[in-house]
């Protein structure tokens, strides 16, 4: 990429790097899909690795209850 920088024509040169994250997202659970309106739907099974940990929940309430990050 950069040997070819100032020679673009678009954003085209990064589709070998989407492509590669699709398929590293894919390896974790994670499908995206696109959709008709240019958007992309994002499916995020749940896991034990895509839950928070009972721990990680109540130190995110805790936080909000005191006015934290929402």
């Amino acid at each position: 990429m950069h040997r070819t920088y100032g020679q673009w024509n678009g954003l085209e040169i990064y589709e070998p790097v989407k492509q590669l994250a699709d398929e590293l997202l894919k390896l974790g659970g994670i499908d995206i899909q696109p959709r008709a309106d240019d958007g992309a739907y994002v499916h995020i099974p749940f896991s034990a690795e895509t839950m928070p940990t009972l721990e990680e929940q109540i130190a995110f309430l805790a936080g909000k209850n005191l006015g934290g990050p929402k």
